[in-house]
């Protein structure tokens, strides 16, 4: 079989290495098409994974439609020769449309609510629309929920968990601050600096503070900024006592790991269905940036409960116990479709084996 598979965000690296891997395992073609953003192509590099650069993200609506138009003439050229059976990634416009001319199968997967325009927009492209449990909406004939989290496609004891281990010894926070020039960001804040500053001088009085910025570190926070390799992150994020920030991805992952976390954010509390199921699994907190006040005092009074990490890391594993191999269920999903697609139609326990 040949396969197509997109990543256009760091978070894809790891969503989909596990899969490229065992397709590939497995005597299957896989060719990886990149849109570069970030830190996308350096986690290919040290992952050790080819895979073919299309070009980078563009910032703005007409400069995003115009490299869609450039990104589906080179995935067209490049399927040509490539002859894949199955695209697979998440809302790729390139994909869609490529799969569409070419008459191949699209299959998208996603997590959140976040664009949902886009994926009304491209389901009548889309032969299989996998979303997880958490996702709130249907928006297609051909949706199917599977019980997982994306982060445990790579953040399951089958795959990442249990390799992990914490080499840093004394009590620390990590702090995450992102850029919002994210699409899904235009027009949404976080923090203040007023409570960026008062959030790292409260948690400096009982722990050590690290600070992750995905863009520019002002340079009164230049001390705090983590200095690790970056296919470290999730290392540092299992060993720290708590994650706060601006990141609804980070805050997904921590809570993985075992490690509480507040987000944030002015729109990732009430948009995203993952963070829903989390909170009531008194995993992660999300505020609004006008209550930034409650999330600071939020953060404080979790630093005093006595054995947190051991609580948290109990709660995690109830929860991730409760969910599928996501990576397991991927690379069945692909390799047996389309029956696939009908036996999960048929009987959606089938999942189940992939625990």
């Amino acid at each position: 079989m040949n396969v197509i598979i997109g990543i256009s965000h760091p978070k894809h690296v790891y969503i989909f290495k596990n899969t490229i891997q065992e397709l590939k395992s497995k005597n299957h073609k896989v060719l990886v098409l990149v849109s570069d953003k970030e830190i996308t192509v350096a986690l290919l590099e040290r992952f050790g994974l080819d895979y073919i650069l299309l070009g980078s993200n563009n910032k703005g609506l007409i400069n995003k439609i115009f490299q869609s138009l450039v990104f589906t003439w080179k995935t067209i050229k490049l399927s040509i020769s490539f002859k894949p059976d199955i695209y697979f990634g998440v809302g790729f416009i390139h994909f869609a449309l490529s799969s569409a001319l070419l008459r191949k199968k699209f299959i998208f997967i996603e997590d959140t609510e976040v664009a949902e325009k886009l994926q009304k927009l491209l389901m009548p492209f889309t032969d299989s629309f996998l979303t997880t449990k958490a996702y709130k909406k249907k928006i297609s004939p051909n949706q199917i929920w599977f019980n997982g989290n994306l982060e445990l496609a790579y953040l399951h004891p089958k795959r990442q968990l249990s390799r992990i281990i914490n080499t840093v010894t004394e009590k620390y926070v990590l702090i995450r601050f992102v850029s919002w020039e994210a699409f899904h960001d235009i027009g949404h804040q976080g923090l203040s600096i007023e409570a960026k500053r008062k959030l790292v001088r409260e948690i400096s009085k009982s722990h050590n503070v690290f600070i992750a910025s995905e863009g520019e570190l002002p340079s009164e926070f230049e001390q705090y900024r983590l200095n690790i390799p970056i296919e470290k992150i999730h290392e540092f994020v299992s060993g720290a006592d708590l994650v706060i920030g601006e990141s609804p991805t980070m805050t997904t992952e921590a809570a993985m790991l075992g490690t509480p976390a507040i987000c944030i954010s002015s729109w990732a509390c009430d948009a995203l269905g993952n963070f829903e199921e989390l909170y009531k699994a008194d995993l992660i907190y999300c505020y609004h940036p006008e209550k930034e006040e409650d999330a600071i005092t939020k953060a404080i009074g979790l630093l005093k409960i006595p054995d947190l990490k051991k609580i948290w890391k109990k709660k995690s594993e109830v929860f991730i116990n409760s969910r599928i191999d996501v990576t397991s269920f991927m690379v069945w999903f692909i390799e047996n479709y389309p029956k696939s697609h009908q036996i999960m139609k048929d009987n959606p326990d089938y999942q189940n084996r992939f625990k």
